[in-house]
């Protein structure tokens, strides 16, 4: 069966079958993920198809992956970043999708430039329902006037860019973080 193919099946079974869980969502499309790893055409089309799947419930699994890459290539990677936040603003937008990201938002917006950021607001999140733009705008307001907060973002977040996306090693507290990768 075709990926795409697939991935529209999917989708249509989150929203029939399963009554939109995102346990589900992201169960199947972690397999799907690794079942096109090795293949760059379909992991390419993957990561195409893949945030508008599912009310969207892969894309903070998939900024993750992305952000880590921007971190070493932001020039290349950001086309890659700003379709991410096109898909989120189009998506279902939940609690669960939105708490997963605002790490990752917060520490792409730190180390992105001021430039590209305005840009991506008067192009895409301006352009979003108005509960998106306020969780947005909110996000920006935080990385304006808590560098510490930001700092610690950032820093846990390059401890674990290279780990597979684990949200909830990403939510503890940084001295804890540290303290449980000494252990693994």
């Amino acid at each position: 069966m075709e990926l795409i193919e697939y991935l529209k099946k999917l989708d249509e079974k989150y929203y029939t079958e399963q009554e939109e869980s995102n346990e589900f969502a992201i169960k199947e499309l972690k397999k799907v993920y690794k079942s096109v790893l090795n293949d760059e055409e379909l992991l390419n089309d993957f990561m195409e198809e893949a945030p508008y799947i599912c009310g969207g419930a892969f894309i903070p699994f998939l900024f993750w992956i992305t952000l880590a890459k921007f971190t070493d290539d932001p020039e290349n990677i950001r086309p890659q970043i700003t379709e991410l936040i096109k898909a989120f603003c189009k998506s279902d937008f939940n609690e669960i999708d939105a708490q997963e990201l605002k790490p990752l938002i917060i520490t792409y917006f730190a180390m992105e430039k001021r430039f590209e950021i305005d840009k991506l607001k008067t192009y895409v999140i301006d352009k979003s329902h108005p509960e998106i733009i306020n969780y947005f705008n909110k996000l920006l307001t935080f990385v304006d006037k808590n560098k510490d907060s930001v700092k610690t973002y950032i820093e846990k977040f390059n401890l674990l860019k290279n780990h597979n996306p684990d949200f909830e090693l990403l939510n503890l507290p940084i001295v804890r973080l540290k303290e449980t990768l000494k252990h693994q």
